[in-house]
C-alpha cells in the first residue's frame, strides 16, 4: 500500500477512537432472529434507493436537500442474505475488484481494523478514490462489514467533492471521529441469542 494512503488512513483510525460507543436504539418494532442495528447520524437523512430481495436488501440515504445523482454525503447499507462467504473473503474480494477496476487515478482499498465482539467478526475498511475519472470528483468511503449467522452486513459512509492528493485526505479530525463513531456503532443482534439481545425499542433496522 502506498506509505502516504497507510498514515493517512492510520491518522484517521487513532482520530476516531475516541468515539466508538454501544448502539442506541429507538422506536417501536418487535425483532425476530437477526437484525442490524444502526443508529443515524445527526441531522436528516432520507432513502434515495432501495432493493429488497432474497439476495440482497440495499438502501441508501442522502442529507435532506441532495439527491441520488447529486450529493456529498451517501451512507449505503448492504445486506446480503444467506451470503456464507467469510468476512475476510469477502474483504479481500472486495478489495481486488475496486482496485481491478481502477475508477479513479488512485484508487485503493485497505482493511485498517479488524476484530470479534461475541461472535461476530468485524473489519473496518477505508477506500480512497482521489479524482473519478468519469466525474473528475474525489470519493472517500469508511466501510464497516460484520459476518452474521444469517448473513453479510456491510454498511458504508462516503464523502464526495473535490479531488484531492494521498497527502492532505480530505476528513478534518472531528469528521474522522464522528464516522468511525458511526460505523462502530453498528451492531448485529439476535433474539436467538442470549448473548446478542435485540434491544425491544430498535431504531434503524433494516430486514
Amino acid at each position: 500500500m502506498n506509505t502516504r494512503i497507510a498514515t493517512a488512513m492510520a491518522a484517521l483510525l487513532v482520530a476516531g477512537l475516541a468515539g466508538s460507543q454501544p448502539a442506541h436504539a429507538q422506536g417501536a418494532t418487535t425483532l425476530q432472529n437477526e437484525q442490524l442495528m444502526l443508529q443515524m447520524p445527526s441531522g436528516t437523512w432520507k432513502p434515495v434507493s432501495q432493493r429488497r430481495d432474497n439476495a440482497i436488501t440495499m438502501i441508501e440515504y442522502v442529507p435532506e436537500g441532495q439527491t441520488g445523482e447529486k450529493w456529498d454525503a451517501m451512507i449505503t447499507v448492504q445486506i446480503f442474505h444467506g451470503l456464507t462467504t467469510g468476512l475476510e473473503q469477502y474483504m479481500a474480494l472486495f478489495k481486488q475488484s475496486y482496485e481491478s477496476r481502477q475508477p479513479c487515478e488512485e484508487s485503493t482499498f485497505d482493511v485498517a481494523r479488524r476484530g470479534t465482539t461475541l461472535g461476530i467478526d468485524r473489519a473496518l475498511g477505508i477506500m480512497i478514490c482521489t479524482k473519478n475519472k468519469q466525474s473528475g470528483q474525489g470519493e472517500l468511503a469508511m466501510i464497516q462489514a460484520m459476518r452474521g449467522k444469517d448473513a453479510m452486513y456491510v454498511v458504508q459512509r462516503a464523502w464526495r467533492g473535490a479531488a484531492y492528493t494521498t497527502d492532505k485526505i480530505p476528513l478534518e479530525t472531528d469528521v474522522a471521529r464522528d464516522w468511525i463513531g458511526f460505523l462502530e456503532r453498528a451492531w448485529v443482534c439476535d433474539t436467538r441469542e442470549a448473548a446478542r439481545p435485540c434491544p425491544t425499542a430498535p431504531g434503524a433496522a433494516p430486514k
